[in-house]
């Protein structure tokens, strides 16, 4: 999937690439090894405050009515995720 590839090189995804992943995901024509690979590509790049806010709306469209554990799953993982260091967070730890 292009959206995981655009993710792993660290660029930002736009809301619709987001809504489509989230929803083909939820609906089963996203594969679970596929969701893994966007995670880890968002937690080595991190997301921008604008991806997040596309995120979170996309989830509370498509997943509120779904079965699919791996939902529930996907959900915990992207809220529990910590937030990549930023330059600030380095300075102040050289510091």
């Amino acid at each position: 999937i292009d959206i995981i590839g655009k993710k792993k090189t660290a660029h930002e995804l736009t809301k619709e690439e987001i809504d489509y992943f989230i929803e083909n995901y939820t609906n089963e024509n996203i594969t679970d090894y596929q969701a893994a690979a966007l995670i880890m590509a968002i937690c080595i790049n991190g997301m921008t405050a604008e991806e997040i806010g596309n995120l979170t709306m996309a989830m509370a469209k498509y997943t509120s009515h779904s079965d699919r554990p791996a939902v529930k799953l996907l959900m915990i993982s992207l809220v529990a995720m910590p937030a990549p260091p930023t330059n600030i967070d380095i300075v102040s730890y050289l510091s």
